[in-house]
């Protein structure tokens, strides 16, 4: 591994916020290969929302909720936010800028609690992200509400399919009922009568399969590339994918959201090596 790939991973590992925030945390995370890191990091780093334009929609399902009458103006607000690319942040969950990674997830005899700890389940299963409806009172975070709305989001678009109250994440309730009827509802929308039809893409980690091929094909990347910067008979092959500097040698790679890059420090400048899943 070069020292430029080295790099690469402990900036991801000093990133992914561990918890607890600890020597014997570290150690266990700075054992992993690249490809493991790079796992954990896009598990964690799903959980936010890229910040880019996007086109915005809202399912009848959403409008047709009586508190649609009470929190519809509050969701067009937001999707006003998400057509103009602002931050999203602050209308997501505060669990992941404090919990992203613990070894207790996969220690030995974990219980399905420690399992998830550092997960988003209902992301990683179901492929909602939840968002909060408060006005954003400060930089951190939106006033939290008890309502949230359930919504799928890829690189181009975001659509609002339902609204729940906390009660979702709680095991046996309506809502949580509710929930699993939503998501095999839309799951199987379009699927022909006796069709097989694949609930969820997890990993036996809890992390989702798509994690997993997205970090092996960008290590794979790295590590065609990387030797390429260092070496000068490569320079055309570098221009030809839009890599222009006057020194290779001093890129290094970095992650913006879920994008791979090199970034040019004396120019200041991202080359975008390969986009991400959202």
């Amino acid at each position: 591994m070069s020292k430029r790939v080295a790099a690469f991973k402990t900036g991801l590992i000093a990133e992914i916020p561990r918890f607890p925030n600890n020597k014997a945390s570290l150690q266990t995370m700075s054992s992993k290969s690249l490809t493991d890191v790079l796992i954990k990091y896009i598990d964690w780093r799903h959980r936010f929302i890229g910040q880019r334009p996007r086109t915005a929609s809202v399912r009848p399902e959403a409008i047709g909720d009586p508190r649609w009458s009470i929190w519809g103006t509050q969701v067009e607000k937001l999707l006003v936010k998400v057509r103009a690319g602002d931050d999203l942040t602050p209308h997501l969950s505060l669990d992941p800028k404090t919990r992203g990674y613990t070894p207790a997830s996969s220690g030995l005899g974990a219980s399905v609690e420690e399992r998830w700890s550092d997960k988003d389940q209902v992301l990683n299963v179901m492929g909602f992200h939840h968002l909060h409806l408060g006005d954003v009172a400060t930089a951190v975070h939106a006033d939290r509400s008890d309502e949230l709305i359930f919504c799928r989001v890829d690189r181009d678009s975001f659509e609002v399919v339902a609204i729940f109250d906390h009660g979702v994440f709680k095991p046996g309730t309506a809502e949580r009922s509710r929930l699993h009827q939503l998501h095999f509802d839309l799951l199987t929308a379009n699927a022909s009568p006796g069709t097989a039809v694949l609930m969820s893409q997890l990993t036996s980690a809890g992390t989702t399969i798509q994690a997993t091929f997205t970090a092996q094909g960008l290590v794979e990347l790295i590590h065609r590339i990387d030797p390429m910067l260092d070496d000068p008979h490569h320079a055309s092959a570098l221009v030809a994918s839009g890599i222009t500097v006057q020194k290779p040698e001093k890129l290094r790679w970095e992650m913006m959201h879920l994008d791979l890059g090199l970034y040019d420090k004396a120019g200041n400048r991202f080359f975008l090596v390969q986009k991400g899943p959202a």
